[in-house]
């Protein structure tokens, strides 16, 4: 083999291995990121929150804490959002702010804007997996953590096709992925 052949091949191989070791780097920057994300989440709950007084039954503790809102889009795959935000620990009135209601609706036309026909119904579309070759596909509710500086909320939740055997997820249309994507983006920039 000649000398340039040799250089490329190994060059590749290199790169080929730098490649897998930055996605590795990746992957542990992302988990610290995300744990320290959830912490900062988890130190906001049960703190005393801005509300002085509850309108509804003049009670005096509204506390922080993890709420689960419907998230209502024209594709019906994804069902709730998670966040923190001011609840009467006596009534349970919710109190959410303006930039948490604000940060929800541009999600909500997010998500519209890569809605098709074919995604707003949800049924199962994978009837094997692809990767472990088992008959173990089941829809399920996946949680998918969205990552910000200043945003209180925490996550999405999306009904997806899901190997019990192997682990495998299945995007049922390539308009969930991308969603999903430029959720992830959105939050991560703000």
């Amino acid at each position: 083999m000649s000398e340039d052949k040799r250089k490329l091949r190994e060059g590749s191989l290199v790169s080929f291995e730098e490649g897998i070791m930055s996605s590795v780097e990746d992957k542990v920057n992302y988990q610290k990121r995300l744990d320290d994300f959830i912490s900062r989440q988890d130190a906001f709950c049960g703190n005393e929150s801005r509300v002085p007084l509850c309108w509804k039954c003049n009670g005096t503790e509204v506390l922080y804490q993890k709420l689960d809102l419907p998230l209502f889009t024209n594709n019906k795959r994804f069902k709730s959002v998670k966040l923190i935000a001011a609840a009467c620990s006596k009534c349970g009135e919710e109190y959410i702010n303006e930039k948490e209601v604000r940060s929800i609706e541009e999600a909500r036309k997010l998500i519209n804007a890569y809605s098709s026909g074919e995604n707003n119904v949800v049924e199962l579309n994978v009837s094997h997996c692809d990767v472990c070759g088992g008959n173990s596909v089941k829809d399920n509710e996946m949680e998918v953590f969205l990552i910000s500086k200043e945003s209180k909320i925490i996550s999405i939740t999306v009904q997806e096709d899901y190997c019990i055997e192997c682990g495998a997820v299945y995007f049922a249309y390539e308009g969930d992925q991308q969603a999903l994507e430029h959720l992830r983006y959105f939050f991560l920039t703000q």
